[in-house]
């Protein structure tokens, strides 16, 4: 152990002025080691050069889906975007069980844009009832939409979750693709032809999944927050009905109106 903190070795390096916001913890693991970097501020942090003190192999650890996806990384460099508030889990020595996903920022990319024809249905509401939260499953049809916040549509206190179906045109063979479904606020679940492909709380929202040659049913059932039906006058009513009023709602409040935003936004892309 060193001495003196001039002593200390670092964890990685991270060059640029965007280290300051980058917190970084390193465990051993036999023959692994984790690093795990989180983003602490409020901003997109695109192009992170990260240099690991080990030069092995380097995957991602998706939480999600509990799989290694590789990274690229050469010579234990890495290149990152984190969103904000966001966070990696990188594994050095590790082998990867899924390949290095396509550059969704590159226009180079082939990509077959899903833009057009999208309908949307309404399926779960949330609301605050006079002692708890009541859930209503609603009797709503599909609509044609254009994707973006939905609040412009089913107003601004509307909490729950609404599908948005997209048929498509696969051409004559049947192909494994990613999918990248863009802005989504805030989480979501996808199937595709009826079949589940997986469900996201946290962006990137990429999946994999493999398309049926000719037509194809997209369907995304995204879930925005609780904070959308409880506006000032509910949560005064609240206040008023079970006081005092919690510090915590005071302090979060301020978040939560931060994130009202709701639905999928797109661009929707296979890749």
């Amino acid at each position: 152990m060193p001495e003196t903190i001039g002593e200390a070795k670092p964890a990685c390096v991270i060059r640029g002025r965007v280290a300051p916001w980058l917190r970084v913890a390193k465990r051993l693991h036999g023959d692994e080691t984790l690093y795990f970097i989180v983003n602490d501020s409020s901003w997109a942090l695109p192009g992170v050069g990260i240099e690991f003190a080990e030069k092995g192999t380097v995957v991602h650890a998706d939480a999600e889906s509990g799989r290694f996806v590789a990274t690229g990384a050469k010579g234990g460099r890495l290149v990152w975007t984190f969103p904000p508030y966001g966070s990696a889990l990188f594994v050095v020595g590790a082998e990867a069980d899924e390949p290095v996903p396509p550059k969704f920022d590159d226009p180079s990319t082939p990509a077959l844009t899903l833009a057009d024809g999208w309908t949307m249905q309404p399926l779960v509401r949330h609301s605050a009832g006079k002692t708890d939260f009541e859930i209503a499953e609603l009797d709503a049809v599909l609509v044609p939409v254009v994707l973006g916040d939905w609040r412009s549509t089913l107003g601004d206190t509307f909490s729950g979750k609404v599908r948005y179906v997209k048929e498509f045109d696969c051409g004559e063979e049947a192909r494994e693709w990613w999918l990248d479904l863009g802005e989504v606020k805030w989480c979501c679940s996808v199937k595709l032809n009826g079949e589940e492909v997986g469900t996201k709380f946290f962006g990137p929202y990429r999946l994999r999944v493999k398309t049926a040659k000719g037509r194809n049913v997209l369907e995304v059932t995204v879930a925005n927050m609780l904070c959308n039906a409880l506006p000032d006058e509910v949560r005064d009513r609240i206040a008023h009905d079970f006081p005092p009023r919690s510090g915590y709602d005071t302090r979060q409040r301020v978040f939560d109106c931060e994130n009202n935003q709701s639905g999928l936004f797109g661009p929707v892309t296979l890749r």
